[in-house]
């Protein structure tokens, strides 16, 4: 969720200024379509880090970007250059914003099925059990 709420600050923010100041194609040019996907998998990173860490791993964050830049056969300059060229254009970047957050929203459904309201610890119904384990 905090995702998406970061998403449409960012968005309301590219739209407040009507200046559209388009920055010159970069000479590696990142199709729309591939922008999406990193940008999805950007989110999933920041949605889930901790500071500098990831979910209390021992991940740095930088380290997950440098996975996602291996994944797409890029460098950070690369997606650095790409994501100022497409930032220059609100419009494409509010498009590739929104594709992003359809995408984000495809995969937190299956997750959210995937959550139980219940404890993922078994009951134990057996008092000998519980005792043995207060022991430990």
């Amino acid at each position: 969720m905090r995702i998406i709420v970061n998403i449409i600050l960012l968005l309301s923010l590219l739209g407040c200024d009507s200046k559209e100041i388009k920055l010159e194609e970069p000479q590696r040019l990142i199709p729309q379509d591939s922008m999406v996907l990193i940008l999805t998998d950007m989110h999933i990173i920041e949605g889930s880090k901790i500071g500098d860490r990831v979910m209390s791993d021992t991940l740095k964050l930088e380290d997950l970007y440098q996975k996602v830049y291996s994944k797409f056969n890029m460098s950070k300059e690369v997606f650095q250059e790409n994501f100022d060229y497409y930032s220059s254009q609100p419009k494409v970047m509010n498009l590739l914003f929104q594709q992003t957050v359809e995408n984000l929203n495809r995969i937190q459904v299956p997750v959210e099925k995937w959550d139980s309201p219940r404890d993922s610890m078994p009951i134990i119904t057996n008092p000998k059990a519980k005792r043995s384990l207060s022991k430990k």
